[in-house]
């Protein structure tokens, strides 16, 4: 019950870092747009270009073993390029999404920081943020990144 009375104390701080943390959603969600929107136009130009560059080396390749006995041959060995085109893509945007950093991270790095502060003036104890235990903070951001992934 002693928290409550330091309620009073909490709250100027909890006040002072809502624009903080509104801007660092703020530049969360614009730097998670501009990834997706990057992503997007560059997937819808490299679909298309591939689909008729695709779909014509396919016929071309069709086309020039139709009369002679290698053509079964040059079909199988397309769908072994195929294969192994699609598995190094798969492997690609496995690579990408590992990369990628979760959304609104820097937010929830700010707020383990600050819920250890909170605690602490909650708690009576010393107050601001040239106080706090450095290694509770640390353990804190490497809690809020491993429950990230």
């Amino acid at each position: 019950m002693s928290g409550w009375w330091s309620l009073p104390q909490a709250a100027p701080v909890l006040l002072r870092h809502l624009s903080a943390y509104a801007e660092l959603v703020e530049q969360d969600l614009a730097v998670a747009q501009r990834q997706i929107s990057a992503r997007l136009v560059a997937l819808a130009i490299a679909s298309m270009a591939g689909l008729f560059t695709l779909l014509l080396v396919c016929l071309a390749v069709v086309a020039a073993a139709w009369d002679t006995p290698h053509r079964m041959t040059a079909i199988y060995c397309m769908i072994g390029i195929f294969a192994a085109v699609l598995l190094i893509g798969i492997a690609y945007l496995a690579r990408i999404d590992a990369q990628s950093q979760s959304l609104l991270a820097s937010v929830r790095r700010e707020w383990a920081i600050d819920r250890i502060i909170l605690d602490r003036i909650l708690a009576g104890g010393q107050q601001g943020s040239e106080h706090t235990d450095a290694g509770r903070i640390d353990a804190a951001i490497q809690t809020q990144g491993e429950a990230d992934d």
